[in-house]
């Protein structure tokens, strides 16, 4: 059902477009959260010991870290892909930007408030250092996509 989703939403159709995808980005988004918080609620509901803890929280902070990466990298692929697509479709890349943005942002969120748990400092300092420039470098390009895509579909300026 979601592959055929997602087949529609690359054909060269109107519909289903960028508010469609906005909507399946939400669902996306609640099914990653519960996929990253089950394992580390379960440790410490169950009275692990505090490695399995540790390992489930790490988890917890990991996960969202790939989240921010991975929106980075398909940030790049709409820069791309609005150098060469066709006028009518720069507002459905300018939804995917926007996701792409949210999951960013929410991503971050999700990886601060987990790692306000981790007591050990070096490590704790060190996954803080990773989020802050993946979120930096994640506002600039997405500030240059959008940019650049306003301009090309004769929006004004961004």
């Amino acid at each position: 059902m979601v592959d055929q989703f997602i087949d529609d939403l690359a054909r060269p159709k109107p519909v289903p477009g960028g508010g469609a995808a906005a909507a399946h980005g939400a669902c996306v988004a609640l099914a990653l959260l519960e996929k990253a918080y089950v394992r580390f609620a379960q440790a410490r509901t169950f009275g692990k010991g505090k490695t399995e803890v540790l390992m489930a929280l790490q988890q917890a902070i990991e996960c969202p870290t790939g989240i921010m990466e991975e929106a980075s990298k398909t940030l790049d692929q709409v820069a791309r892909a609005g150098k060469r697509c066709e006028g009518h479709l720069l507002s459905d890349l300018l939804v995917v930007c926007e996701l792409l943005r949210a999951a960013i942002s929410g991503a971050y969120r999700i990886a601060q408030a987990n790692l306000s748990l981790l007591e050990e400092y070096p490590r704790r300092r060190k996954y803080q250092h990773t989020l802050e420039q993946l979120l930096s470098s994640g506002r600039e390009l997405y500030e240059s996509v959008v940019s650049v895509l306003v301009q090309r579909a004769g929006l004004g300026e961004y």
